[in-house]
């Protein structure tokens, strides 16, 4: 059992279609902000070097601190890491997964990164699956 976590920064208006675009994947019925329909993370899709963008600096730094604190899941840490799944970073978003028996320690650690770094967080679960109309976001 994990939690699913996501950052974004403050100053980028967070839409379902900003965040689908940022990880390089398409909305439909069947996935959710990078998540399957069971809130697993996904793979995002493979990007072309071309298509491959600098990360907006709040989230370069968070992300520095982050792992600095909490490397990244490898093979040679999974039986101590926090995360269940390897972090899939995008120009604007972070999303994590957590262990849930680490969730209290990581969110945090997330929550007090987010503010030092102007980020949202939130909770990918916590967002619809479509805007409810034109112009509505989360």
């Amino acid at each position: 059992m994990s939690v699913q976590l996501g950052v974004w920064p403050q100053d980028v208006p967070l839409t379902l279609q900003a965040l689908a675009q940022d990880l390089g994947a398409a909305t439909s019925g069947e996935l959710v902000l990078g998540f399957g329909p069971d809130l697993e993370m996904i793979e995002s899709p493979e990007t072309s070097s071309e298509e491959i963008m600098e990360p907006h600096p709040a989230v370069a730094g968070f992300y520095a601190e982050l792992t600095a604190r909490l490397p990244d899941l490898t093979e040679d840490n999974y039986l101590c890491s926090p995360w269940a799944e390897p972090l899939t970073i995008g120009r604007h978003a972070v999303l994590m997964s957590v262990v849930f028996s680490r969730v209290a320690e990581v969110c945090r650690l997330v929550t007090d990164l987010a503010d030092r770094h102007d980020l949202h967080c939130f909770a990918p679960r916590d967002l619809p699956l479509r805007p409810a109309g034109p112009g509505a976001g989360p």
